[in-house]
Parts: C-alpha cells; structure tokens; sequence
C-alpha cells in the first residue's frame, strides 16, 4: 500500500510538471548573432536567416554548403567580387552546368551583404589545355533581390540566368546543347 501510494504521488506530480512546462514560453537563444530571443508557447515562429558578411577566410565553408553537381577548381574573392572555376567535361549535361551556375549565383546574392558581382567559369581539361565551355557574370542589383529570390523559385535554371546574369559560351560548349 505504501508503494502503490508513492507511485501515484510520483505519477501526479511528474503529469503536473509536464503541465506547467507546456504552458511555459519556450526559450531559445542565438546570443552570437541575435541574443536571446522569447517565443510564445504553440505559436509556429519563422526566424529569416540575415545575410553573412562574407570574408576569404570563410569562403571554402560557404561554398561546401552549397549542393553542385560540379566541383571547385579555383575560387577567389576581392572588393566584393567572387571569381569561381568549376570542373566540367565538355560532353556533361548543359542543364546541370546551368543549375550550378544558377545555385551559385543566387546563393551568392541571397545569403551574403557583401559579394556584388560573381564571375564564374566552367572549363574542361583537354589534355594540356583547359577549354572553356560555359562562363556567367551575374551583379546584384538591390531593387531585383525580392523579385530574383521569387523567380529562382518558379523558373528554370537557363531562365533565370538569361534573365539575371549575363552568359558566355566558350569554344568548349558543344552547339546543338
């Protein structure tokens, strides 16, 4: 009896926990970026990633994150302009080649303050010579970032670099593609 007793103590005071936790504000906190921060319990908050400013020492780690079908050869950056080379054959699909050109671009403008132009290259090595199948300048233009982070969404990869970037065909890229 005097356990059963215990048990149900131990029960009830265990379910009131969980009660009073639940109607708690939950606290979360960012104190490196944003500092603490206090959301009210059951509402769904969406926190809008701020741009990074962008510096040499932390570009590998940003461009890792994001996802291409090709891969860095060469990349630099000076007073706001980010230089990439990307490995390509010059038999690879041009729709893959349009979306990393795409991914990069849009990547580069969305999630950084700092980068207003990229230059990007892709080449292919053809025994002692590099070629240059595929090359792309996009600048960011503050009053079109709204209406390119929309239209990355709803177009297709050639689309949205016609549209936002100005392209090049090398001696490289195949015609027909």
């Amino acid at each position: 009896m005097y356990m059963l007793r215990g048990l149900l103590t131990a029960s009830i005071i265990s379910i009131g926990l969980a009660v009073v936790i639940s109607m708690l504000p939950l606290f979360e906190s960012d104190f490196l970026e944003n500092g603490p921060m206090l959301f009210p319990a059951g509402k769904t908050v969406m926190q809008v990633n701020k741009p990074v400013h962008l510096e040499k020492e932390k570009l590998v780690s940003f461009l890792k994150q994001i996802p291409l079908h090709h891969s860095y050869r060469k990349v630099n950056m000076a007073n706001g302009d980010l230089f990439i080379d990307l490995w390509s054959d010059a038999d690879d699909d041009p729709q893959s080649i349009y979306e990393d050109a795409a991914q990069i671009i849009y990547e580069s403008f969305m999630k950084t303050s700092n980068i207003d132009h990229v230059y990007l290259r892709f080449v292919a090595d053809e025994g002692t010579d590099l070629v240059l199948l595929f090359a792309v300048m996009g600048e960011r233009r503050i009053e079109e970032m709204k209406e390119m982070e929309k239209a990355f969404q709803e177009m297709n990869a050639k689309q949205f670099l016609s549209k936002y970037t100005q392209m090049i065909y090398g001696t490289g890229w195949q015609s027909g593609r």
